[in-house]
């Protein structure tokens, strides 16, 4: 018997694989909000990899792992989201405070690439549910007397943002 679940599953990796998103942030801020929060953390969470793969830190500033990159660029990873429509999604996230951007971190001031970062805190202050240490192994959070370590961002869960 011919398998199609597994035919699919090797198609859909071949092709470009898998956009994933939390259906918890999806249900809360909509789909496109939620795969570009998740696409900013993961590519924060690669580049912290490769980079202290060689011991490197030059994305790490202010606390946190930021991510260089254009709209271009992004639009090369989420291709099925307009480039309106994406454009539109980073600028409602950094003025909802979900997402951090700066220029500030470039060298040359003629480049136009922008630095995101996941602002972890104010998830957690809208959320704690989400950051349940209980739900999670010890290897990705730890918690302690009054902050948490996210992939190793420290938050005070006591502290205003």
């Amino acid at each position: 018997m011919f398998d199609y679940l597994e035919m699919f599953d090797k198609a859909f990796s071949a092709n470009g694989g898998y956009t994933m998103f939390n259906d918890r942030l999806a249900d809360k801020h909509g789909v496109v909000k939620a795969i570009v929060i998740q696409k900013v953390h993961y590519a924060a969470k690669s580049t912290r990899e490769e980079e202290e793969s060689y011991g490197g830190d030059w994305h790490y500033r202010d606390g946190r792992w930021w991510v260089e990159r254009t709209y271009e660029s992004w639009k090369k990873v989420m291709p099925y989201i307009s480039d309106t429509n994406l454009r539109r999604t980073f600028t409602a996230l950094k003025q909802e405070g979900y997402l951090l951007c700066s220029k500030d971190f470039r060298i040359d001031r003629k480049n136009h690439t922008l630095w995101w970062a996941v602002n972890y805190e104010k998830f957690l202050l809208e959320d704690r549910a989400f950051f349940d240490v209980s739900k999670m192994d010890g290897s990705d959070v730890v918690k302690m007397d009054r902050s948490i370590n996210i992939y190793n961002i420290y938050i005070d869960i006591e502290k205003e943002y």
